[in-house]
């Protein structure tokens, strides 16, 4: 929001990107620890002063409408298109697509889809998978999403260093 506040000073339209459903406070303690009570207040002034404030879904927008965060929301939709994946199901192969994946047909795969942060908790994920593979034999899991540092890197070592590097893609 720091830009969002330059450009109302200059008397300049601005759009506020909502990135997370979670509250504001969430979101920074998962970044940063505790929100500053003087942060909240420069970002409130940034949602009211934006000429927009653009969220990924409706869940984001009523999340920071429900706290008081006033301003204009627009929600422009980033999901998949519905039609199009059924449309693809009803003319595809299934065994044929697992077969030039790699998975194997008595595999059930989980997918998480997201980038790899300690917010998305994929490490819980997988740690949770590493104690259901006894009693679940055939769960697998692939992670898809862009790497996010330190977090990422840890999960790729436990993976590796554990039962589960067969199990978890």
């Amino acid at each position: 929001f720091p830009a969002v506040e330059l450009a109302c000073r200059l008397g300049l339209p601005a759009v506020l990107r909502i990135g997370e459903s979670e509250p504001l406070a969430t979101v920074v303690r998962w970044l940063y620890g505790e929100l500053d009570p003087a942060v909240e207040e420069r970002a409130r002034r940034a949602f009211a002063g934006a000429s927009a404030i653009v969220s990924n879904s409706q869940a984001g927008a009523r999340t920071y409408r429900t706290q008081k965060f006033l301003g204009r929301y627009i929600v422009l939709r980033t999901g998949i298109d519905a039609a199009g994946a059924e449309a693809y199901l009803a003319s595809s192969d299934r065994a044929e697509c697992r077969r030039q994946l790699g998975i194997d047909s008595a595999e059930c795969l989980t997918v998480c889809v997201g980038t790899l942060w300690e917010g998305k908790g994929q490490a819980v994920l997988v740690m949770a998978l590493e104690q259901l593979a006894h009693s679940y034999p055939h769960l697998t899991c692939a992670l898809l999403g862009l790497a996010h540092g330190h977090y990422a890197d840890a999960i790729s070592r436990f993976v590796a260093q554990s039962r589960m590097r067969d199990r978890v893609r």
